[in-house]
């Protein structure tokens, strides 16, 4: 199973300012993200299993697939 999804040592902080180039009024999805990638490069999260679980919902319009694809982005280039 292939470990790093990204490899660039990252605070949360900085995750969060590189998703914000892209999104902009998801504040506590982008600390969520930031935190599950903080601990995933940390190596603290278990292999066998998923990194996290995160369920975006809400009216046509407020950003969901615009956060997604940004996510996409800042782990695959």
């Amino acid at each position: 199973m292939a470990r790093p999804l990204n490899t660039k040592p990252a605070t949360q902080s900085s995750i969060v300012d590189a998703l914000r180039k892209f999104v902009v009024g998801q504040d506590p999805v982008l600390f969520k993200f930031a935190e599950l990638l903080t601990i995933h490069n940390a190596g603290l999260d278990p292999v066998d299993r998923p990194i996290g679980s995160v369920y975006c919902a809400g009216p046509t319009g407020v950003g969901k697939t615009e956060t997604w694809e940004a996510l996409a982005h800042y782990l695959h280039g």
